[in-house]
């Protein structure tokens, strides 16, 4: 199943369209998503260079700019950009998965899976933090930690329901416990390296517990056997104590968010293996049992406290599967099976928003995909699922999409990349205009279908008010408010602001109408009020393969001068009847 993907790379030494080692590596895993047939959004923050073969097509936005130069103002604007981030990326939302390169600060991973239930994968490069405090500056540690632990927490979580979570983890305890032991007490009972005699005889001490599975190993399969054990062993008892310290350093974060805190585990961790070496086993064993012990009761504790929210969870997992939802959806805000309201923002519901109305979670259709019921009325799309490709009424041109820069955010919020078919033309990677997307619930069926308010105009836009602004302050020869009206929108969009004046401000101005009100049936308007005309020659076409062959010249080539008489409206022929005063205005 094709799956939107945000790929996010935050870090502002990393030009994703460069040459360097890390740029290539984020070319390469952007390929392999579109080889594997998904869709793709690139979010970073430079787009240094030219686009390299096979990623002219997927959608680029241009996250905040982090300055140059001093480490205290980088590390400030890099931590003020996680909101716009943010924000960015639920401009372009949903997604199936986001995928993020590690950088010091960002959140995005976190907020987008905390908020949507979408798949979280964290790529860690490096140690970010350890170098940056020893071969650069680090100027906020606390900051970068928590943004990591958050990171984490969402990439090894990502799930759409706890009960889904819980599940897994089972799994992986039966494992653990059931399989993995079993075999090796299996192994040990087999070899004949112990029997209840041998411990009578007190041939077989406590001492050769440590042993005893290496040696029954042995046994069985030959003394060379000893060395691979020992490594597999060792590999064993190194990742559990990373794992049990980076446990214990989230569940400290939690605990309490000031930095030092985060070194009492550490430490603990390294005293204990320490005396774990040099200790008899015998205190080994005795101490793990204890500290076991204890860390069971606890959990005993917790686990009757928090009983009825678990089995509240269960039951409305197991309530949506019994009503044939593939995969469920947790909403810990009043829901019917809990004993309350879950407290903060990761399960509010947002997750749950993503269910289409047939409740199957895996055959959710974005809202900006329309169905087949929209096939009748979306000039934008034009979905068939038996072609299973777009047929809109209209394409844009090449010219049209190069007019948006690359950091605009208008390219991606306007125009969405898919299959398209024109006749029995197939073509990929294509832009269509997806402007104002809509609700899929105010779709209109039956009758109903013509009065549909899926991809209805906006009446009011605040951008046309900025560039009513700059226009008429431009007319009434105040350049600078000119400037900063039409500056206002060009950093919303993200681009630069403009010193640009006379004959080139007023140009940009006419341009900035052009990119904002594409599709709106604005652009008559303003040809008449600047008295301009227009030509469409020489436009450089998406795929000029799907261009209806009877139409083509048409459709192509069209002039029109400024005193052409389609630029006037003509009076209605009832005004006219009704007012014989009136003179046409129409030959």
């Amino acid at each position: 199943m094709k799956k939107h993907i945000a790929y996010v790379c935050a870090d502002a030494g990393i030009p994703v369209f460069g040459t360097k080692g890390a740029s290539i590596h984020v070319q390469s895993v952007v390929r392999a998503a579109l080889k594997a047939g998904h869709r793709v959004t690139l979010f970073a923050t430079r787009f240094d260079g030219h686009v390299p073969p096979g990623l002219e097509n997927v959608a680029c936005v241009h996250l905040p700019e982090i300055p140059q130069g001093d480490p205290t103002k980088r590390a400030h604007a890099a931590l003020e950009a996680r909101d716009h981030i943010a924000e960015r990326l639920d401009a372009h939302a949903p997604y199936d998965m986001v995928y993020e390169r590690y950088s010091l600060f960002s959140t995005a991973l976190a907020e987008v899976a905390e908020a949507t239930g979408a798949a979280g994968i964290l790529e860690v490069n490096a140690p970010l933090i350890e170098e940056q405090r020893t071969h650069r500056v680090l100027v906020d540690e606390e900051a970068a930690g928590k943004a990591l632990a958050r990171q984490v927490a969402a990439a090894t979580a990502t799930v759409a329901h706890p009960v889904q979570q819980g599940l897994i983890q089972s799994l992986g305890v039966f494992v653990d416990t059931i399989i993995v032991c079993t075999a090796t007490a299996f192994i040990i009972l087999v070899s004949g390296v112990y029997s209840p005699a041998l411990v009578q005889a007190g041939t077989l001490t406590p001492k050769a517990a440590g042993t005893l599975t290496s040696d029954a190993v042995a046994a069985t399969l030959g003394s060379w056997t000893a060395v691979p054990m020992a490594i597999v062993i060792f590999v064993l008892a190194f990742s559990s104590i990373i794992a049990a310290a980076t446990y214990s350093e989230v569940s400290m974060t939690f605990i309490s968010e000031r930095p030092e805190w985060r070194w009492l585990p550490r430490l603990v961790s390294v005293v204990s293996t320490g005396l774990g070496a040099l200790a008899s086993l015998t205190v080994v064993w005795n101490t793990v049992d204890i500290t076991m012990a204890v860390m069971t009761l606890t959990n005993l504790v917790a686990l009757i406290w928090l009983a009825r929210w678990g089995v509240g969870a269960l039951r409305d997992w197991d309530a949506q599967r019994a009503a044939g939802r593939v995969a469920p959806l947790f909403n810990g805000v009043g829901n019917p099976y809990l004993p309350g309201d879950l407290p903060g923002d990761v399960w509010t519901g947002e997750r749950a928003s993503l269910a289409e109305a047939d409740g199957t979670a895996d055959d959710v259709v974005p809202a900006a995909t329309p169905d087949d019921g929209a096939s009748n009325y979306s000039v934008y799309h034009q979905w068939s699922s038996s072609d299973e490709a777009y047929s809109p009424f209209f394409l844009p041109s090449q010219t049209t999409i190069d007019a948006y820069d690359v950091s605009d955010i208008r390219r991606y919020a306007f125009f969405e990349v898919v299959r398209v078919k024109q006749i029995n033309t197939f073509a990929d990677n294509i832009y269509v205009l997806n402007k104002f997307p809509g609700n899929a619930s105010l779709n209109k069926t039956g009758a109903d279908a013509a009065h549909t308010y899926l991809n209805i105009d906006k009446p009011f836009r605040i951008a046309e008010q900025y560039l009513i602004a700059a226009e008429a302050s431009y007319r009434l020869g105040n350049t600078s408010d000119a400037q900063n009206y039409l500056n206002t929108l060009r950093q919303a969009r993200g681009l630069v602001a403009t010193t640009k004046t006379g004959t080139e401000l007023f140009q940009l101005i006419k341009d900035e109408w052009f990119r904002e009100f594409i599709g709106e049936g604005q652009r008559l308007d303003g040809l008449k009020r600047w008295g301009e005309g227009f030509s469409r020659k020489g436009q450089t076409m998406q795929n000029g393969e799907l261009i209806m062959q009877a139409n083509k010249e048409r459709n192509i080539e069209l002039t029109v001068d400024s005193k052409d008489q389609r630029f006037v409206w003509e009076i209605p022929y009832n005004d006219l009847l009704a007012n014989k005063n009136l003179q046409k205005n129409w030959k």
